[in-house]
């Protein structure tokens, strides 16, 4: 939600994506991909600091606080 609500705030011309490292899973077992990605990922939410990033841990909602609203729903 905090992305959508940026996007209906300051519009899309704000915003960009951008690939920042390619990651080759080929011939590497689904468990193996998933940990090799997950790992990057990781280092990425520690090194970085998203701003818009809930999650402190990659595959983990601990920390994780649901609205009201979303218990609600």
């Amino acid at each position: 939600m905090y992305i959508c609500n940026a996007l209906l705030d300051y519009e899309y011309s704000v915003f960009s994506l951008t690939i920042i490292e390619y990651i080759e899973i080929t011939n590497k077992s689904k468990e193996k991909a998933r940990k090799i990605v997950l790992l990057r990922e990781q280092n990425y939410l520690d090194t970085l600091l998203p701003e818009y990033n809930i999650l402190k841990e990659t595959s983990s909602s601990l920390g994780y606080k649901h609205t009201e609203e979303t218990i609600k729903n």
